[in-house]
């Protein structure tokens, strides 16, 4: 039964959204507050993701201003405060691969995951090294992020969707940047296929975890 469970097509990492584009709002609360704007295109294989927050760590304030954006091949993580981004491969693409190497079971166990709705999208749920993320079954959108770590409490939740034609111009790379390119996260990927095939909660485990870096960044997208 399980083997007729998964086809080429359920690899719920090449899945597309229910609607071409839209933009998707977020509130940002906790020990960070801000706001999110989510801009998709063509079944969410493109995304745009703007964070502006402010937040107070050791008495000091601190605010964010960052843009992500995604597509099919890259993600840069652009800090436009600086003009400082990195570039690296696509994690979705290697998400991708990871799945279709599993076993029929094991796939089916992730497709068969299951979370809380939100906006009307079915969700999965992957907690990995404090940070709890409910992400869309169907095109791997990002819709709840809660980070705890001691004491620091963040949430991010989607609270409207726009389902309207997306300007083009927001796809494109900003002018003058000073671009790092990084190598793919295959232990990240790594972490996101083990958290899933958990019955319960997995926290990814790492030899270290860079806390105050967590902290200073905030909740990143699992740049599905």
């Amino acid at each position: 039964m399980i083997s007729t469970l998964v086809h080429a097509s359920e690899n719920p990492f090449e899945s597309k959204l229910p609607f071409k584009e839209a933009t998707v709002h977020y509130s940002i609360t906790g020990s960070k507050q801000g706001k999110q704007t989510t801009y998709i295109k063509n079944f969410g294989k493109k995304k745009v993701i703007y964070k502006k927050s402010n937040s107070k760590i050791m008495h000091a304030n601190t605010s964010d201003d960052t843009l992500i954006m995604i597509d099919e091949n890259w993600t840069y993580h652009i800090n436009l405060s600086t003009k400082e981004a990195i570039k690296e491969p696509s994690l979705n693409n290697i998400l991708i691969k990871k799945f279709n190497k599993l076993t029929k079971k094991e796939q089916a166990t992730i497709i068969q995951k299951k979370g809380k709705e939100i906006l009307g999208l079915a969700t999965y749920q992957a907690s990995i090294d404090g940070v709890t993320n409910h992400i869309s079954k169907k095109g791997d959108l990002l819709l709840s992020s809660e980070t705890g770590i001691m004491g620091y409490k963040v949430k991010t939740i989607a609270s409207s969707i726009d389902k309207n034609d997306v300007n083009d111009s927001l796809f494109i790379l900003p002018k003058d940047l000073k671009i790092t390119e990084k190598k793919a996260d295959e232990l990240k990927a790594t972490h996101i296929i083990e958290a899933l095939l958990k019955n319960s909660n997995f926290n990814g485990k790492k030899e270290s975890v860079d806390y105050q870096s967590i902290i200073q960044e905030g909740i990143q997208a699992l740049d599905f």
